[in-house]
């Protein structure tokens, strides 16, 4: 076999004939928006030919493919190369990356995930501004070293190896410290989580900000962690709108403080945690606002534990209930107690709330809403079995799904929605 450039001459320098020869493609518009380029995968690498036979060595990728692919997605010029190697392991490719990242490409090319997620565009150590715009999974402990900023657009979806982390790193005051901008929207928000099924509480170690860094987190999704925020003498910092759930722990607070808005904190073994000083808003006393406050801690083994610290709950209008042990647990021996009024228990009996309080004498809950305040503690009470279980099944939360369905076909009466159910489980 032979291969002929456009004048017929013979390209001598790309043999066809190798025994390791498994597959050739040729695409236009990779580095010319004129000629054509070669793809040629044999049994230990893919390479990449001009026109005139030189190897773009950029592309050279070692590696025991077997097959490979174009794509196109949802643009003509939106194209991707994708490789599947012996192991089923995918690796995605696209034909433009950034110019302005140098650092870009190598690790587009190092990700092999087949998570849905074939990108790895962070470098270990960053010490540069970098917006992330694609799916990523995180294979190595990431820092963001002081004075830089991590972007996450919407959409996009984090997941992480076992005890990996982000960290962003901080020891002293400075003017532009940096940190983490992550702010999706109600139909496209971003998530944080393992490569683990959803219910997995101890997968990754989570997202940790040191020393004065700030971020502004919003219509996120952070789960499978160790714990999922972490906030260690931190003050500027946003954190509104966003789900938190299936972590060990799922928000950490020592020595910081700042509001915490709307957020649904669902799920975890503990809710919120606060130490040595910490002194976190999750309320404002003066006004009742529905942007303030409003958070919904449920479903939690512990909703809340404080040990010498003192969170603000007056006034937030949250809803602390149906966690399984106590609603709020602080230190006996803790010298001031913890600011609570306004908020709603789970109950409208003094008793029946003091039995989630320990010690509740250092808990000054009254004066208590007497129903739920929230959007969250509304959503089931709004919503069929049906509906549940499907929001349950687009959150991928399967058990809880099945469950659900389970029910809807178990009833006497029989409508479209038991197909469907039975088509789900």
């Amino acid at each position: 076999h032979f291969l002929f450039d456009c004048g017929g001459n013979i390209i001598s320098e790309i043999s066809l004939n190798s025994p390791s020869l498994l597959k050739l493609r040729s695409l236009i518009n990779i580095n010319s928006d004129i000629e054509q380029e070669l793809l040629i995968i044999t049994s230990t690498n893919f390479l990449i030919y001009d026109n005139d036979g030189n190897a773009i060595t950029e592309w050279d990728i070692m590696g025991n493919f077997h097959d490979l692919t174009t794509a196109s997605f949802s643009e003509q010029t939106d194209m991707a190369i994708i490789l599947l190697n012996n192991n089923g392991h995918l690796f995605k490719f696209p034909f433009s990356f950034s110019e302005q990242s140098t650092s870009e490409w190598p690790q587009y090319q190092n990700n092999s995930r087949n998570t849905g997620s074939y990108y790895q565009p962070l470098p270990e150590e960053i010490n540069e501004n970098i917006t992330l715009k694609h799916d990523a999974v995180i294979e190595k402990d990431i820092e963001i070293l002081q004075g830089n900023t991590l972007t996450i657009e919407e959409g996009t979806e984090i997941r992480f190896e076992k005890n990996k982390s982000l960290n962003f790193t901080g020891i002293y005051e400075v003017p532009n410290p940096g940190g983490l901008i992550c702010i999706g929207t109600e139909e496209d928000s971003i998530r944080f989580g393992g490569l683990c099924n959803n219910e997995n509480r101890y997968y990754w170690n989570g997202i940790t900000f040191n020393h004065r860094r700030i971020s502004e987190i919003k219509h996120s999704i952070i789960q499978n962690a160790n714990c999922g925020l972490s906030y260690y003498y931190c003050k500027s910092h946003k954190l509104n709108k966003n789900r938190i759930s299936n972590n060990s722990v799922g928000l950490s607070f020592y020595n910081s403080s700042f509001y915490v808005n709307v957020n649904e904190i669902i799920n975890n073994y503990w809710g919120v945690t606060c130490f040595n000083n910490a002194s976190p808003f999750f309320g404002y006393p003066l006004e009742t606002n529905p942007d303030i406050g409003h958070n919904g801690v449920m479903h939690n083994f512990i909703a809340f534990h404080s040990n010498r610290a003192s969170p603000s709950l007056e006034g937030g209008h949250n809803d602390i209930c149906d966690n399984a042990d106590f609603n709020f647990l602080c230190n006996p021996l803790d010298e001031y107690p913890i600011n609570a009024q306004n908020n709603w228990w789970g109950a409208d009996d003094p008793e029946l709330i003091e039995q989630t309080l320990y010690p509740h004498v250092l808990i000054h809950y009254e004066p208590w809403d007497r129903e739920p305040q929230t959007i969250f503690s509304n959503i089931s009470d709004s919503l069929t079995i049906f509906q549940q279980a499907c929001e349950k099944l687009y959150e991928e939360q399967p058990n809880e799904a099945i469950d659900l369905f389970k029910q809807v076909i178990e009833d006497n009466i029989e409508t479209i929605e038991d197909q469907i159910s039975v088509a789900y489980l």
